[in-house]
C-alpha cells in the first residue's frame, strides 16, 4: 500500500512553487529593464533621426508618410509634440506592454483600465464592465475612461445601442492576432 503525501511534502512543494514564482517576477522585471533601455536608446535614435531629417519630413509627402507609419506600428507620434517625442513602457498583463506616446504617466486606474481590456482580449472596455468587474462605481470608471480619451489613449464609440464603448487603438494587433490563433486552432 502507499502512503499519500505528508506535511512536510506539501509545504516543501509550495516552498518551490513560490521559488519559482519569484524567480519567474525576477526574470520578467529584469525582462521590462532590458526593454526599457533599448526603448530609451530607440527613442534618442528616433529623436536624433527626426531632427536631422527635419525638413525632409516636412517637404517630402511619401518620406513622412513612411516616417509616421513606422512611428505609428510602435505607438509612436514624434511629430505631434513640438517639445520632441516621449514614450513610456507600461505593463499591462503577464508579458505585455504597452509604449505609451504621451507625455505623462499613467494612474492606477488607467493601467487597472488597460489590463482589463487586455485580458478580454478586445481592446474595448464599457463602464459597466469595470463596474462590474473591477467593483468601481460609475465615477470612477467615466473619470478614468475619459481622461484616457482626453489624452488620446482611447477612442470612444457610440454605435453600441446599450452602452459607450471606449477603444484603445494601442491593441488593434494583439485582438487580431488573437483572433487569427483562435481561427486557425478550430
Amino acid at each position: 500500500m502507499r502512503r499519500r503525501a505528508g506535511v512536510g511534502a506539501i509545504q516543501k512543494q509550495r516552498l518551490e512553487q513560490e521559488k519559482y514564482r519569484e524567480k519567474g517576477s525576477e526574470i520578467q522585471e529584469n525582462q521590462f529593464q532590458q526593454m526599457s533601455k533599448q526603448l530609451e536608446v530607440f527613442r534618442e535614435n528616433l529623436e536624433e533621426f527626426a531632427s536631422k531629417h527635419k525638413s525632409e519630413i516636412k517637404k517630402n509627402a511619401q518620406f513622412r508618410r513612411q516616417f509616421q507609419e513606422m512611428c505609428a506600428a510602435i505607438g509612436v507620434d514624434p511629430l505631434a509634440s513640438g517639445k520632441g517625442f516621449w514614450f513610456t513602457v507600461v505593463p499591462i498583463g503577464k508579458g505585455k506592454w504597452l509604449v505609451q506616446s504621451v507625455p505623462g504617466e499613467l494612474n492606477l486606474d488607467q493601467t487597472l483600465v488597460l489590463q482589463k481590456a487586455s485580458t478580454l482580449g478586445t481592446a474595448w472596455v464599457s463602464t459597466s464592465i469595470l463596474t462590474q468587474d473591477l467593483s468601481w462605481n460609475d465615477t470612477r470608471a467615466e473619470n478614468a475612461l475619459n481622461h484616457m480619451v482626453k489624452e488620446g489613449l482611447a477612442w470612444v464609440d457610440t454605435q453600441d445601442p446599450k452602452e459607450t464603448l471606449y477603444w484603445f487603438p494601442s491593441m488593434f494587433a494583439e485582438c487580431v492576432s488573437a483572433s487569427e490563433d483562435a481561427v486557425s486552432t478550430k
